[in-house]
């Protein structure tokens, strides 16, 4: 007897239900959310554990848990570094919504013991602001995509970048959330530093396999920065300054429901960027460089069931030189003020609102509201002044990328065996990857401007069930529909994880993903650094998309003081898109899409491991990662397959952080990766100088005009030869202690790249005895043709550098001051 395969499936989804659905009757739903006591912050990640029926839950990035329970139970809830408290639950009519506060261990403790049994998370790294704050850096500040690098299967670009590869992934296939809002560029200086200010943050999750559902729109990986709500007990915050910049934090309550934060950044280098430049007179010219940051976050607690917050994030770098000179015209016997300028900006500016509500102690709801934009501007302006006119010339060149949208998300707990989420996102994305405006000569005016405004809307659905102890099951649905003019898309995206959890606090994962991306990233090279360009996919530029394939295992060990963490992993990706072979700018070409090489496919694979040690006085974490990525393009390459540009096979990290005492602590990172692959000069032709022959009518005197020839590179396979490999240590030491008027104080010392390793960030061809990058070698017309040789630029040596930063508390300055005339008081 055949039993159709649609029953069947029915009769299992049910038996996977019919568990939690019996024993509603009998259970209640208890919910809330857990605080800080002494800021009133989110903790994020808090365990919830009865220890009667064996179950338990985390809190999520707003700090709220939901949980089944019986009548009457006993309820640990825990969080490392605070005082675990013990509710006793006896209610019978209704579900509960608690408000729990947890008060931080004033003292460091050797071991911490937790009551709920940790919950393995498969490919989620969470970074919270300690571990940050420990890592030496370049500005001897702590920052954040630094910090990312030390995390399994994150890949680095190069010397001094914080800009992050993922599992062989490009830059552009990464997404970054702002309290769930995508913030589009995040670095500084082409990724020197990053644009997220460690005072602000909460805590920051990175996604690199089994992607909820209500995560889209990228191919590589998903990091979620959380941001911190304000103090709702005193207003407090910090200083801090350094060789490189200056920044502060405040927040406190603006009322009793109110609170806010705002933080800010400004460089201190603009100064003494110009003086380096005109004294030491690099090609005339006088540079100036700097950028600030800006975060804001207010926050109202409506009531006990609502909360509505409104964040505002604006950052700008402003790179600029200039030249000044007198010079002599020979045909007018004029003598001109010539005058060169030239002025890169670019930068974020993000604007969100969101209201959180609880409907019921299962039922939670989020919308969001937001405008986001990300744009760079190279202004280039010449001028010629003489005793009779003045003649001006301008050259503007635009690029940018807008989202206005509309995000709704909701979460409902059926039972303790099954978790539901749904949602949906509608968005208006402006791109405009080429603009140029030419001005010579008021008021001619000249023009070119590329817009695509696209429609995204999205769907999706995401659930956890529990059918065993042992066992959970994650399915995951995302719906997107794209318009663009005449050209529309769909896509359907399903996502798939199992989680088996092993005896002794071992645990396996099988997960598979698929997810769609509409936009599509590219450097392009600016008047100084690369300038990030994105555009929209359309009828020409394919929509790309992935499929990853991983599986995982992770385990505890020695008391939970260790954990060890594997995980393979395959990816193939369709639909790419690059630069053709001999192009790397789009500007000012209207027919900047014949520059583009599309439909291209890639493959990635790989296996990661980790090892971490998070109780004690030393922790750290240690990292090794095997990875490969391909790509192959019909016309790159001869349509053969070739090593992406920043494949990577191995790469290891090791970060380690002593707490000597209460005022002193000690680190040290050490990161090694195999070198970057690029495409090498294979041979030296001699060709004629056809140029010369065109200058003179076309007809050239073999005897009065002998022929001239110069010489051309010709190269070998795309990234067929690797550049030396990667690899420095850091250290860093704190040393925190209290000042004379009670405030914490702390000093920050590192050293960037202690052994002093020159590593490459390109090669360049030259003559024999040249290796100056200022006489760098172009192919040119010569009778006498010299030995060339492969030289390398690094970009810094050891670096040693100091900051310093200082907290103020006003509850502990009344404190401070009343113990002050007290103490008089009874000396008097």
């Amino acid at each position: 007897m055949k039993i159709n395969k649609t029953y069947t499936y029915l009769l299992i989804l049910f038996f996977l239900l019919g568990r939690g659905f019996s024993l509603w009757g009998q259970d209640k739903t208890i919910s809330g959310f857990i605080y800080d006591k002494s800021n009133g912050e989110s903790l994020i990640g808090a365990s919830v554990y009865n220890t009667q029926e064996g179950i338990g839950t985390i809190s999520n990035e707003q700090g709220y848990f939901s949980l089944r329970v019986p009548p009457k139970t006993l309820l640990y809830i825990s969080y490392l570094g605070y005082q675990t408290k013990e509710i006793s639950i006896d209610f019978f009519k209704k579900d509960s919504l608690y408000k729990i506060n947890l008060l931080p261990i004033a003292k460091k403790l050797s071991i911490v013991e937790v009551y709920a049994p940790p919950r393995h998370t498969f490919g989620i790294a969470k970074l919270n602001p300690t571990f940050i704050n420990t890592l030496p850096s370049i500005s001897g500040k702590p920052d954040v995509m630094k910090a990312l690098q030390y995390t399994a299967g994150i890949q680095t670009q190069g010397e001094l970048s914080s800009v992050l590869m993922v599992r062989g992934g490009n830059p552009g296939e990464n997404q970054y959330l702002l309290d769930n809002v995508p913030l589009i560029y995040v670095h500084h200086l082409g990724g020197f530093f990053s644009v997220f200010n460690p005072d602000m943050i909460n805590t920051m999750s990175v996604y690199k396999e089994n992607f909820p559902a209500n995560f889209g729109g990228k191919l590589s990986s998903y990091i979620d920065v959380s941001q911190k709500k304000g103090s709702q007990s005193t207003w407090q915050g910090n200083l801090s300054v350094g060789l490189s910049d200056l920044s502060f934090a405040v927040e406190g309550p603006l009322r009793e429901d109110m609170t806010f934060m705002l933080t800010g950044r400004k460089t201190l280098i603009e100064l003494l960027s110009m003086l380096f430049t005109s004294l030491s007179k690099i090609n005339d010219y006088t540079m100036a460089y700097g950028f600030h940051d800006i975060n804001a976050k207010y926050s109202w607690q409506i009531n006990e069931k609502n909360l509505f917050q409104c964040n505002l994030y604006q950052g700008d770098d402003y790179l600029s030189y200039w030249k000044n000179e007198e010079r002599n015209n020979s045909f007018t016997a004029q003598t001109e003020e010539f005058r060169n300028k030239i002025l890169d900006i670019w930068g974020n500016f993000l604007l969100t609102a969101k209201l959180q509500t609880n409907l019921s102690s299962r039922l939670m709801a989020k919308h969001n509201l937001s405008y986001t934009r990300y744009r760079t501007k190279d202004l280039m302006s010449a001028s010629i002044k003489t005793a009779d006119s003045t003649m001006e010339n301008t050259f503007i060149y635009k690029s940018s990328v807008q989202e206005l949208s509309f995000y709704s998300d909701w979460n409902y707990r059926a039972s303790r065996y099954w978790d539901l989420s749904w949602g949906g996102k509608f968005s208006w994305i402006s791109h405009i990857p080429n603009e140029v405006v030419k001005n010579y000569e008021k008021p001619y005016l000249e023009g070119i401007k590329s817009l695509q405004n696209a429609l995204d809307l999205t769907l999706y659905t995401d659930q956890i069930i529990k059918p065993l102890s042992w066992m959970d099951i994650r399915l995951g649905l995302r719906l997107n529909y794209y318009v663009l003019k005449e050209y529309s898309h769909f896509s359907f995206d399903p996502r798939a994880s199992v989680s088996f959890f092993l005896p002794k606090e071992q645990a396996l994962n099988i997960g598979y993903s698929r997810l769609t991306q509409t936009s599509q990233m590219l450097f392009v090279p600016g008047p100084v650094i690369n300038n990030e360009i994105w555009f929209s996919s359309d009828q020409f530029i394919p929509i790309a998309y992935s499929n990853q394939y991983n599986v995982g295992w992770s385990g505890f060990f020695y008391k939970r003081m260790f954990e060890v963490e594997v995980s393979l992993y395959y990816k193939s990706m369709e639909g790419l898109s690059t630069f053709k072979e001999g192009y790397r700018s789009i500007t000012g070409d209207p027919l900047w899409k014949d520059k583009i090489s599309i439909n291209g496919s890639g493959r990635s694979y790989g296996v990661e491991m980790s090892l971490s040690k998070t109780l004690g006085k030393w922790t750290g974490i240690a990292t090794y990662s095997y990875a490969r990525s391909f790509r192959k393009f019909a016309d790159i390459n001869q349509g053969k397959e070739f090593a992406f540009d920043f494949d990577r096979p191995h790469t290891a990290t090791l970060s380690l952080n002593w707490a000597i005492n209460t005022k002193w602590s000690l680190s040290c990172s050490w990161i090694y990766q195999t070198g970057l692959p690029y495409t090498p000069a294979v041979e030296r032709i001699y060709v004629p100088n056809t140029d010369l022959k065109v200058e003179r009518g076309g007809v050239l005197n073999e005897q009065t005009d002998p022929i001239e020839y110069y010489e051309v590179l010709v190269y070998g396979e795309r990234n067929s030869a690797r550049m030396k490999a990667y690899h420095r240590m850091d250290l860093g030491a704190q040393y925190s202690y209290t000042t004379k008027k009670g405030r914490r104080a702390c000093w920050s010392f590192s050293i960037y790249n202690l052994y002093a390793r020159k590593n490459p960030a390109f090669y360049f061809y030259n003559e024999v005895g040249h290796p100056s990058i200022g006489e760098i070698y172009n192919p040119r017309v010569s009778k006498e043709f010299k030995p060339l040789s492969q030289y390398q630029v690094y970009y810094l040596s050891l670096v040693p550098m100091i900051s310093y930063k200082v907290w103020f508390d006003t509850k502990t300055e009344q404190e401070r001051r009343k113990a002050k005339v007290k103490k008089s008081y009874w000396q008097n």
